[in-house]
């Protein structure tokens, strides 16, 4: 909060949607000049940047934006609204610079996401009937649950869920991310992360120790130790217009084995098995 009462402010960018940025708003001295921003449409009359009408599909975000040099309408291939509330604060930053809403959004228009972090990877987009995949980094329960609901609010199908917990780290997580993953994706393939020096499937069934036994036994949540096989699993049997979540490792190119690392990468799977050079048609009976 020191940052807002410099002397030599004069610029200020406000969350109006996080609480203590609202509180903030009271502080700054009124010479300073301010932009507030929100992802909110109810918050559409009270800031200065905003959104009149959202669309989250499973490509990305449509948003009518609002601000005080004019209307502009958003469209980018990002996942989850608090990507769109990111790009309201950076389309305020540019503003303040004097930058015209023209040229700010046709830059933000062309943004795409850090490698790993909610990273949409759409595949051929001739192929209509294979579903959406994203790679994110999510590994703690907090961080897998923020992705679960980004990727829900996108999904008009089902959101499956691939993930699993690295090995000679904190145990205590593990049950706890399993129950993230059972209670917020229709269907969970529990897998191998980075298992270092401890046995995957100990791990595992330490991640399934927190899923109701009503979801493995309807095989809602399934367990299927090499990582590769798990994603080309999940991507074999979700159907067009489902999304998959394969969370854990993000930007990682390898995985980290008892015996030292290996390459290995999310991203490159989920493109090989888009374009048929891995994997196979696993039935629901597999």
């Amino acid at each position: 909060a020191k940052l807002f009462n410099w002397p030599s402010l004069r610029h200020v960018v406000i969350n109006f949607d996080d609480d203590f940025g609202r509180g903030l708003l009271n502080e700054i001295a009124p010479s300073v000049q301010t932009y507030t921003y929100s992802a909110q449409i109810s918050e559409v009359d009270y800031v200065d940047i905003g959104v009149s009408s959202i669309i989250q599909h499973e490509h990305g975000i449509e948003a009518m934006v609002n601000t005080p040099k004019g209307q502009a309408l958003l469209q980018v291939g990002l996942i989850g609204r608090f990507n769109l509330s990111n790009l309201l604060a950076t389309l305020a930053v540019l503003l303040l610079h004097k930058v015209d809403l023209s040229s700010a959004m046709f830059v933000i228009n062309k943004l795409i996401t850090v490698c790993g972090r909610m990273q949409l990877i759409s595949g051929d987009p001739e192929s209509k009937n294979k579903p959406q995949a994203i790679v994110d980094y999510a590994h703690t329960p907090d961080a897998l649950e923020k992705a679960l609901a980004g990727v829900r609010s996108h999904c008009e199908g089902a959101v499956w869920c691939v993930m699993g917990c690295g090995g000679d780290r904190d145990k205590g997580k593990r049950s706890q991310m399993g129950a993230v993953a059972a209670r917020l994706a229709d269907r969970t393939v529990v897998s191998s992360d980075n298992p270092r020096s401890e046995d995957p499937n100990k791990i595992i069934n330490d991640v399934l120790a927190g899923v109701p036994s009503s979801q493995t036994e309807s095989g809602d949540v399934c367990a299927l130790t090499d990582r590769s096989e798990a994603i080309a699993y999940a991507l074999g049997n979700a159907k067009s217009g489902d999304m998959v979540l394969i969370a854990g490792k993000g930007h990682e190119e390898y995985q980290e084995l008892f015996n030292g690392r290996v390459d290995y990468s999310d991203y490159v799977e989920v493109s090989n098995w888009q374009v048929g050079k891995v994997g196979d048609d696993r039935s629901e009976e597999a």
